[in-house]
């Protein structure tokens, strides 16, 4: 039999016989072992669809109370279990106290979501965190993972926090009142050709009708996972530090998140992005329903929004690379260096995160040092004026410092 069912001792004689009472449409078994790098993973697998929809929680060492998780699931053939071995993913969820979801074999069906909700039932039991029952999500997914983060979005918005779907769309006549409140930057391929027409009728469908919706571009993207992230994790970040009250605690019960009005927020104008600067501006009643303006929940983002969603920008990091993600040990420093090649006669450069600016230089060599850097996610970029007095910037770099072991 081929159902992902895995028997072991005493545990596997009593899931047999209690599937055979119950006779469940669907088979599965928790098994935990120590996971790579100071985690405890649980394994779940069931049968839907016709083909095996496998999903692995894996829990900090030492995590006593989990307050939320990180889903990452997979894209079309692809399996996602491990990436909670990714350092900047890991790191930011030891800011969080998270616990990570990878699969193999999940798709944008509501199926895949039941899964998710089973395996959750069975860890919440089986893990010694009941908390697991009633965690908040943040979700992050490519493709058939982005289009599991829509679906989680549209069946569990109470659950959800913010979420960063990559090339896939949120369905145009998907989507219930309750998940337009929740935050969701969307990304797309310059070249993603059959996408993008989607992605536009997506935000003129749902914008007006009050989505908290993003999109941004990737320049010269196709279908693929690339520097997204240098904008989605800042993005997930602010979203739950503005969400998540600072007191939950899952245990007592499920967490109420804090709305966010859509006049609180900032928008970003993706019909400009063409231009020298995309534009930004604090949204007002009419630009917060705005087809064309991407929703931001504070103004942090939207100027990192700016920089990451701005076409062709002639400044480039070069130490940490624009695009990269780095993990850093609190109190380390950092020397940042740019390329200033495509922008010759720069009058003042300065470093900034998010609205924050940093430092500023005078024409000479493009370098930046800090120091003491803090716990948190900061995603750098560089913005200079050009010889007519016009700013042009860089992307960002994202440097994530945590407490979690470095690999």
């Amino acid at each position: 039999m081929r159902s992902g069912l895995r028997v072991t001792g005493k545990w596997g004689s009593w899931l047999l016989a209690a599937l055979a009472l119950a006779a469940v449409p669907w088979a599965v078994i928790a098994q935990s072992h120590q996971g790579a790098s100071g985690f405890t993973t649980y394994d779940c697998a069931e049968q839907d669809e016709g083909v095996e929809k496998a999903v692995r929680l894996a829990i900090p060492d030492g995590l006593q109370i989990v307050r939320g998780l990180l889903v990452n699931t997979n894209a079309a053939g692809g399996d996602t279990r491990a990436r909670y071995t990714l350092a900047y993913l890991r790191a930011f969820a030891a800011l969080h106290d998270l616990a990570f979801v990878g699969a193999q074999g999940f798709n944008s069906h509501l199926g895949s979501v039941t899964v998710l909700q089973h395996a959750l039932d069975r860890w919440a039991g089986e893990s010694g965190h009941p908390e697991l029952a009633n965690v908040p999500f943040v979700i992050y997914g490519f493709s058939a993972g982005g289009g599991f983060a829509n679906r989680l979005v549209n069946t569990l918005p109470d659950r959800c926090v913010a979420s960063a779907p990559l090339s896939t769309v949120m369905r145009r006549m998907e989507i219930p009142d309750a998940a337009l409140d929740v935050p969701v930057c969307m990304f797309s391929g310059e070249l993603e050709s059959t996408m993008n027409p989607l992605l536009v009728d997506a935000m003129q469908t749902h914008r007006p009708r009050g989505a908290h919706f993003a999109w941004a571009m990737v320049e010269r993207g196709v279908h693929q996972e690339a520097d997204q992230v240098t904008l989605a994790l800042p993005f997930l970040d602010h979203c739950w530090r503005l969400r998540v009250p600072a007191d939950a605690d899952p245990r007592q019960g499920p967490v109420t998140l804090k709305p966010l009005p859509l006049t609180s927020g900032w928008c970003g104008d993706n019909a400009t992005w063409r231009g020298t600067l995309t534009k930004i501006a604090h949204c007002d009643d009419a630009g917060a329903v705005s087809p064309t303006m991407s929703w931001l929940p504070d103004e942090d983002t939207a100027w990192l929004y700016r920089a990451y969603a701005t076409f062709a920008p002639p400044l480039k990091l070069t130490n940490p690379p624009s695009g990269a993600a780095w993990v850093l040990k609190p109190g380390a420093s950092l020397s940042l260096t740019v390329d200033d090649t495509g922008l010759p006669g720069w009058r003042q450069m300065a470093l900034y995160e998010g609205a924050q600016k940093l430092a500023e230089i005078a024409p000479g060599p493009a370098r930046f040092a800090l120091s003491d850097l803090q716990p948190g996610v900061h995603s750098y970029y560089v913005m200079a004026a050009d010889a007519q007095g016009t700013l042009r910037s860089s992307r960002p770099a994202l440097v994530v410092v945590s407490t979690a072991a470095v690999p």
